[in-house]
């Protein structure tokens, strides 16, 4: 089903801090802070900012030119990080206990591994690093909600 709330709508953008770089970067850490009120409905779930790369919308079947990497939350405040990825991984990669993994809507990484709480800071951090000869970049940093998610 999907979340049928009386404020639908969303944002969605992509701040490039990086931009001087023409060529994107290799590697960078994300780190910020997310405050959920005591009152927050976690719902179906949402997603947090975290990395992007590539060209075109990075979303669910549109992954081919792109890649972004998002901390999620689920109901009752369960945790992830969501990643669109056009990219082949290692090949042990599915199998490892904590990715579950969905070709081509985005894999789960780390679900069940921790939990988002109301009335309290949690710190979001992110690392991200590329083989030096890949031509994949990190070249922006994404925030997209919606359907008041």
């Amino acid at each position: 089903g999907t979340y049928a709330g009386q404020n639908a709508g969303g944002i969605r953008f992509k701040a490039r801090p990086f931009s001087a770089l023409k060529s994107g970067l290799d590697s960078a850490t994300l780190s910020y802070k997310v405050y959920f009120s005591p009152k927050f409905d976690f719902v179906k779930g949402g997603k947090l900012p975290g990395f992007y790369g590539g060209t075109g919308s990075c979303s669910g079947g549109r992954t081919h030119k792109c890649f972004s990497t998002r901390y999620m939350w689920l109901s009752h405040g369960d945790g992830l990080m969501y990643l669109y990825s056009p990219m082949s991984q290692a090949s042990d990669f599915c199998k490892r206990k904590t990715v579950h993994c969905n070709f081509p809507y985005g894999h789960s990484i780390g679900r069940g591994t921790f939990k988002f709480k109301l009335g309290r800071w949690h710190t979001i951090q992110q690392y991200i690093n590329f083989r030096k000869d890949s031509s994949t970049k990190i070249n922006a940093i994404i925030f997209s909600t919606f359907f008041g998610g």
